[in-house]
């Protein structure tokens, strides 16, 4: 007999690491646009801390949808959480040189989210 059930632990630690980045990135999005002088913009590239709040804001409100997207069962939420998981980990990857276990961790958060949300593509038919 099939397993109607596989990949539904991926799924959930799909939703879980989702919404936890999600939390984390609002959280800091507010921090950079309230409280400025928490962040230093010296280490600020192209962006001010301004945009760099908003940029956060969004991408948590972003990880957010895609997780209730993936828990309706919605293969949009699951393209959308690849992609922001694909778009993390490139982010991360500019700060591991400053980050080192914090931008390891999450390239390697991001990768199992992608893996996750990649092989379990029957769960959403």
């Amino acid at each position: 007999m099939a397993d109607n059930n596989q990949g539904e632990g991926w799924i959930a630690f799909a939703i879980a690491m989702a919404m936890i980045a999600g939390s984390a990135n609002i959280i800091f999005g507010m921090t950079a646009l309230f409280a400025k002088d928490a962040i230093s913009g010296d280490s600020l590239a192209y962006l001010t801390v301004q945009q760099l709040g908003w940029v956060l804001v969004i991408f948590g409100v972003l990880q957010f949808a895609a997780a209730f997207m993936i828990s309706a069962k919605k293969n949009s939420g699951r393209m959308l959480a690849i992609v922001i998981a694909a778009l993390s980990l490139l982010g991360w990857m500019f700060w591991v040189g400053t980050l080192p276990l914090a931008g390891i961790t999450a390239l390697v958060l991001n990768v199992l989210i992608i893996y996750g949300l990649s092989v379990t593509k029957k769960y959403f038919a």
